[in-house]
């Protein structure tokens, strides 16, 4: 297979997974409440969601790793390597940070500012939400639960801001 008939494959795969987590984080967006259960379905719905589009944006920047890996560092190659140890977060960040490389994109996310220390508290809690350990890893107050969905619209802003900017160029490649 070739590189651009597997990159094809890539973005077929990640439209298709796309479109049925982004259903599922509509629905549970029309059903919002303010109950705990709601709050905790709402963070794993979109902390999938996300986990799946940097998933497919792994995918894609792996095959552009095939033909040049020299404008990467070391932490973003091994972000783009399965069971690479990684935290959600990290992975996150470095497959982000690679894509924008290897499709060659300006003005990469800012990872210095308060929209990542909360995505980060974000992806904290849905790790706790998933695998929790105590009562209070499945409890969100209505402090942290502000900074928890400003986190969830950080992370789904920047993901849909490259797949953006990639379509865009791509637009003006063909």
């Amino acid at each position: 297979m070739t590189p651009q008939e597997k990159m094809n494959a890539a973005v077929e795969s990640y439209l298709q997974v796309a479109e049925v987590l982004s259903s599922d984080a509509y629905a549970i967006l029309d059903q919002e409440t303010e109950t705990q259960a709601w709050r905790r379905s709402y963070i794993r719905t979109v902390a999938a969601m996300i986990v799946g589009d940097s998933y497919s944006i792994q995918q894609m920047a792996t095959i552009g790793l095939e033909t040049d890996p020299s404008m990467l560092s070391a932490k973003e190659i091994k972000a783009l390597t399965v069971d690479n140890g990684n935290s959600a977060a990290d992975q996150i960040k470095y497959v982000l940070r690679a894509a924008y490389k290897m499709f060659e994109l300006e003005q990469s996310p800012d990872f210095s500012g308060s929209g990542w220390i909360l995505a980060q508290k974000f992806m904290d809690k849905r790790n706790k939400v998933m695998h929790p350990k105590i009562p209070a890893d499945l409890e969100i107050s209505e402090e942290s639960w502000k900074d928890l969905f400003e986190g969830s619209k950080w992370l789904i802003g920047e993901h849909f801001e490259l797949i953006g900017r990639i379509q865009k160029k791509y637009d003006e490649d063909n």
